[in-house]
């Protein structure tokens, strides 16, 4: 517990206003030098949180890596302006160089490839075009031998002399948690593995199959990354843009020895993939049906986007819709049909029952294609918007020629409550104003709550309170993925989420410290928290008939933060 700050000594005049210690982030220097330190920081439109994809496991995974792809990935930074983003507790926040100003004319555009320890790789592709509207990202990580619905996997073993494979091998993805789609890939005896560089490769190979199906929404979040609004060429090698994705089969296959990865193979393998019929093919504007042709894609990791390799006719046996084709290369693999984006689509004129001005609340909300009733994008399908009344919001990245509509939820990602309203159908990609009708939306039982965070920083032995501009995310304790709380600038904000009585958890990162309260009552006193390090966290909460004041102090601010106070 802190017990007091520096307010007036010969090296800080720590006071801007009358006996304050502490006003709006700025600190006064005895040399006359003013500024701001928030100021300092630089914009963070991305905040990405990883998560264990299988529903009801909280887990966050450990230690995860990240690698950077795209034209965009150099221009990339922590919000205090280091180039080091590290994950912390499954949380990093991306910031941009001052200069930068994505727009939709000019969009900023990178890649994450995304390693963590027990669980498999994973691919995200973001694009930005604007700073206005925050990215809450989250990344769903499948864990090995921990399945969530609409994903299974097999795992292998082989001794490969140099003449390859001893003998034919049927790889079999299984049936489980109601699956009714798998894929099958058939190898020839005497099939040799091979590197990148065409390297033979022999001795205990292990053999990855990994298969997501595209009727359980936990699968489809899991693969968005890499499915939507990514870039992609053609099957002659045509250049054709950011595109999105309907997949009909999506999966895995990898193949190594230690650290030698296979990558060729001497003979083509066999791939039999069963589909789900209610596929949407945008070429047809119907459901998949028998003998439509559906491209055959590879994801090229050098480059960060799709290539296409061929093509396959969709045909029925026993029943089952299904493509039969053949690759001779391991990797990521995808059946399916891309269409183009609109850049920018409609702009969302919001139409009401919260009055301009009121304190913020980040409604979770999901934008639904009315032709499938499926999300239209995943990425627009898990966003949190302000939705006041009369504010605007600009689509974009969405399927030319899609037809959605808007629905809002009580409560987070996971965790949605009833649902509050669902707009009218819209054309999501015609130019121009929609004027968006929410009438049951409004602030009655809202409980206005007033927020405070503010921390410090050891500076020449005496200790700088400051209220550092963040993001304060939200859930019901215990219940879903992180969702937008607040945006806190310089460590004041008003939000509208929260009921009284009711337990939540909290979580923030600033610079490189991720802080996490949980099982906090939303019932007035004073709460001493520990962190892990062994400092403590004062969170006072006040209630009064109408209104509530959410405070959390004396946060040990990060030395990264801490080093934007300067003589």
């Amino acid at each position: 517990m802190r017990r007091r700050f520096t307010t007036l000594t010969g090296l800080f005049l720590i006071a801007i206003g009358i006996s304050s210690c502490f006003k709006d982030g700025i600190l006064n220097l005895n040399n006359g030098l003013v500024f701001n330190v928030n100021a300092k920081l630089l914009p963070a439109p991305v905040t990405i949180t990883f998560v264990n994809a299988n529903p009801g496991q909280n887990s966050i995974p450990d230690s995860v890596f990240l690698g950077f792809f795209g034209e965009g990935a150099g221009r990339l930074y922590t919000p205090t302006g280091g180039s080091n983003l590290v994950v912390m507790e499954g949380m990093v926040n991306i910031g941009l160089g001052k200069g930068e100003k994505p727009s939709a004319a000019d969009p900023l555009r990178f890649g994450l490839n995304v390693d963590a320890p027990g669980y498999f790789p994973s691919t995200y592709y973001v694009t930005l075009r604007s700073l206005d509207i925050p990215q809450y990202v989250v990344v769903y990580l499948v864990e090995e031998g921990n399945f969530p619905s609409g994903v299974s996997g097999l795992k292998e073993f082989h001794q490969l002399t140099s003449t390859g494979f001893t003998s034919s091998q049927n790889l079999l993805t299984p049936l489980t948690f109601g699956k009714t789609e798998r894929v099958h890939a058939q190898i020839q005896s005497g099939t040799q593995v091979l590197t990148a560089a065409g390297a033979l490769i022999t001795g205990n190979l292990q053999v990855d199959l990994l298969h997501y199906d595209n009727r359980s929404a936990v699968s489809v979040r899991a693969i968005s990354g890499i499915t939507e609004s990514i870039p992609a060429t053609g099957l002659n090698g045509q250049a054709l843009g950011e595109v999105t994705f309907y997949p009909a089969t999506y999966f895995s296959l990898g193949m190594n020895v230690g650290s030698l990865q296979g990558e060729r193979l001497s003979k083509p393998i066999q791939i039999t993939a069963t589909l789900n019929p209610e596929t949407f093919n945008p070429a047809t504007g119907q459901y998949i049906a028998v003998g439509d042709e559906l491209g055959v894609w590879r994801f090229d990791f050098n480059t960060g986007g799709w290539v296409q390799k061929g093509a396959a006719v969709v045909v029925k046996e026993a029943n089952l819709l299904k493509v039969v084709f053949e690759q001779a290369e391991t990797g990521v693999w995808m059946v399916g049909q891309p269409v183009d984006l609109c850049p920018t689509g409609a702009t969302l004129a919001i139409q009401s029952g919260i009055p301009e001005n009121a304190c913020d609340r980040y409604f979770y909300t999901t934008l639904v294609d009315i032709n499938t009733g499926r999300p239209l994008s995943a990425k627009w399908s898990d966003k949190y918007l302000t939705l006041e009344n009369n504010s605007q919001i600009t689509l974009a990245d969405l399927p030319a020629g899609a037809v959605g509509k808007l629905r809002v939820w009580e409560g987070v990602k996971g965790c949605e409550g009833h649902l509050l309203a669902e707009s009218q159908p819209f054309q999501a990609c015609a130019p121009g104003l929609v004027n968006l009708q929410l009438p049951s939306l409004s602030t009655t039982g809202w409980l206005p709550l007033e927020v405070s965070v503010s921390g410090y920083c050891e500076v020449k032995g005496e200790e700088v309170e400051l209220k550092p501009k963040n993001c304060l995310m939200y859930r019901p304790a215990g219940c879903g993925v992180y969702g937008m709380l607040a945006d806190l600038d310089g460590g004041e904000g008003c939000v509208g989420a929260l009921r009284s009585g009711e337990i939540y958890d909290f979580k923030t990162r600033i610079g490189d410290q991720v802080y996490e309260f949980d099982n906090i009552a939303l019932s007035a006193g004073s709460i001493l928290y520990p962190l892990p390090g062994g400092e403590v966290v004062t969170i006072d909460i006040e209630l009064a008939l109408s209104s509530a004041k959410l405070t959390l102090k004396d946060l040990p601010l990060p030395d990264d933060f801490c080093a934007l106070i300067e003589e």
